[in-house]
């Protein structure tokens, strides 16, 4: 029993000191280098490095905002001043649009992970050598992409929005108000979906597998998002699935957005009956949106959760990428 004892001691005694050990080589592996630059500068200058490596590639940037200019036209004329018709056509034509709006966006995005993989390779070869931080490179990275991400998200939108007539069924309904808060869902979905990719490329070990990673999950996410099948009508293993759905909470803000009330608190109806001289509404956005068990105050909510995920998967596509250099540094 005594020697039992000893036994177990002198393997934990072990365990500690070899845990105590690891801490080491992490701290040193992390922390050690003396940087030439401060944090801050260290952003500036990769920042205007990574803008410029972005811009060199003229031809990417410009079939960016050419592709998306040209999808919202083009969608725009296909639905163009869609019009309250039976209750099935207008919550029908609006999700169309809607979803299929943020398929485009989402899967527009994958066009950046060739420039994600050879930055990554860059990172963690600078970073192993003391260069510059990870989480200066991180915080460059999120500075440069904001601005074009919001640029892209404004160039589809001003060919969609205003084509499609959304905010009701005809054209003089048109809402600056709504228009504002559908361009920054949109800039929020993209970013989401950036984020998002910024944290796979720190997983895998080429485009090909990043890209059937990237693809498959975008997959599920558009899945259970609520588009297809409702929450109710998922199996209850599944619904976990609901809620980290990077689909979800863009398509929701988009529908309230759409059928709640006016900034003057006014109804919103999609079908009236006319009874005599009188008109009477028999569809309103309420309805719809109770139908959807959606409330008003939801596109806020869901656009909490978006800023969160975001910041989230960019947390850990930095912490991913530190542990990567970290790695190497040790082994070196």
């Amino acid at each position: 029993m005594m020697a039992q004892h000893g036994a177990k001691q002198h393997l934990r005694q072990h365990w500690i000191t070899s845990m105590s050990l690891e801490s080491t080589k992490l701290f040193h592996g992390l922390f050690a280098f003396e940087y030439n630059n401060g944090c801050p500068r260290e952003v500036v200058i990769l920042t205007q490095r990574f803008a410029r490596n972005i811009f060199r590639a003229s031809e990417l940037f410009t079939q960016r905002a050419l592709q998306s200019l040209g999808a919202g036209v083009a969608l725009g004329t296909i639905y163009m001043n869609i019009s309250g018709g039976s209750r099935m056509a207008t919550e029908a034509d609006r999700l169309g649009f809607f979803a299929f709006t943020l398929t485009f966006l989402f899967s527009s995005t994958m066009e950046a992970l060739p420039i994600f993989l050879r930055e990554r390779d860059i990172v963690e070869m600078e970073s192993r050598r003391g260069a510059y931080r990870v989480c200066s490179y991180v915080m460059a990275n999120v500075f440069v992409f904001l601005p074009f991400l919001l640029l892209l998200a404004m160039l589809y939108a001003m060919g969609a929005y205003w084509l499609v007539g959304v905010k009701g069924p005809m054209p003089l309904t048109r809402d600056p108000e709504a228009f504002g808060f559908f361009v920054l869902v949109l800039w929020l979905a993209l970013t989401l979906a950036n984020s998002f990719l910024s944290f796979v490329v720190t997983l895998v070990p080429d485009y090909i597998v990043g890209n059937s990673i990237i693809a498959t999950c975008f997959g599920f996410f558009f899945l259970f998002s609520g588009y297809f099948i409702s929450l109710s009508n998922m199996p209850t293993y599944w619904r976990f699935m609901h809620y980290i759905s990077l689909f979800k909470y863009p398509l929701d803000a988009l529908l309230v957005n759409e059928f709640g009330s006016s900034s003057d608190g006014e109804t919103r109806c999609f079908a009236t009956s006319n009874y005599g001289s009188n008109s009477f509404c028999i569809l309103s956005g309420e309805n719809i949106l109770t139908e959807l068990g959606l409330q008003y105050t939801s596109k806020w909510q869901s656009v909490s959760v978006m800023i969160s995920f975001a910041c989230l998967y960019r947390f850990l596509g930095y912490f991913m990428l530190l542990l990567k250099v970290w790695r190497a540094t040790t082994k070196s």
